[in-house]
């Protein structure tokens, strides 16, 4: 047998508790079977080390009878997952409900897991500035009101509110056998500032809206550039025909005189020039309509502006939008 293990019998205290003790009602036969087997479960998953599914399985059988022995094994299992601000006080209320009803066994084991993890429970220690009367802490939610509160290891939120004052709260993590000082500042709640008056929502001019639809200027710079750009390529593609005629005219020509091809090859270079200009032009065409579509010309806003620069090395836009 483990030196902390209690047998069930002696765990649940069926018969050393009086029923006139207990304000509750007494749990049936059915009841004390089932957490009799309950316990004896909870013991196999100590015995494996499964002390969270144990300290469940605890709590149920607590629930029908709270004897000394299961308070022990309860704090045990609380102690092992981390909870050992939980174990050392159910290992102190053990010992004191033990020393009540006379569980030797349990006297035997508790009084060392009291003096263990006692040394091992971390503590918040808190100060409240300002010192004033009617202050309420808590930690995490629960109450404290010792100055000096025992916590279990991690992070914990801290909160002091009393009447008049601004509450204040921090988060502090401790570990085990530490003590972490905390100060939390109650500022005097002042006069509110008056809040400023409503102001009306702005109303924008009907003439500043904008439509869904297009405007016209969009569908005449858009067709105007379709047409600029076939026309260069047609352009383009007479070019490459003057070049092939030129090409074998020269060859035919039986002179050594300079420039005897200019002809043709001005030819070329004039329907290249064409095709530039016409691609040139419908690319400043598809940008008017572009900047016609998103409003950047052709609208009454103030502070916007815009211009296409059209020359031989491209097209450009500038403006402010």
């Amino acid at each position: 047998m483990r030196p902390w293990s209690i047998p069930c019998l002696l765990a649940l205290g069926v018969a050393s508790v009086p029923r006139t003790a207990r304000a509750e009602p007494a749990p049936t036969d059915a009841q004390l079977v089932a957490a009799r087997e309950t316990f004896a479960a909870a013991e196999k998953d100590e015995d494996v080390e499964q002390w969270a599914e144990a300290l469940v399985k605890l709590r149920r059988v607590a629930a029908v009878r709270l004897t000394p022995g299961v308070r022990y094994h309860i704090a045990l299992c609380e102690e092992h997952v981390g909870q050992i601000a939980e174990a050392q006080a159910d290992y102190t209320e053990a010992e004191r409900q033990a020393r009540s009803e006379g569980a030797r066994d349990v006297l035997k084991l508790v009084g060392a897991r009291i003096a263990d993890v006692g040394a091992r429970v971390p503590h918040v220690a808190i100060r409240i500035v300002p010192a004033i009367d009617g202050v309420v802490v808590t930690v995490d939610g629960a109450p404290c009101t010792d100055p000096s509160c025992a916590v279990d290891p991690g992070p914990h939120r801290i909160e002091a509110h009393a009447p008049e004052r601004v509450p204040a709260s921090t988060m502090v993590t401790v570990r085990e056998r530490e003590t972490a000082a905390v100060d939390l500042v109650l500022a005097a709640i002042t006069p509110e500032t008056p809040s400023p008056e409503p102001t009306a929502p702005a109303v924008v001019p009907a003439a500043a809206t904008r439509s869904g639809r297009p405007p016209a200027a969009t569908f005449i710079a858009s067709a105007g550039a379709l047409v600029l750009a076939a026309a260069g390529i047609g352009a383009f593609v007479a070019a490459g025909g003057a070049l092939a005629d030129g090409v074998r005219t020269c060859r035919q020509l039986v002179t050594l005189a300079t420039g005897a091809c200019d002809a043709e090859k001005n030819t070329v270079r004039a329907w290249d020039w064409a095709a530039a200009a016409a691609w040139t032009g419908a690319a400043g065409a598809e940008t008017l309509a572009v900047l016609s579509w998103t409003g950047a010309i052709g609208d009454s806003r103030p502070g916007q502006s815009a211009s296409v620069i059209v020359s031989p090395r491209g097209v450009g836009v500038s403006g402010t939008f």
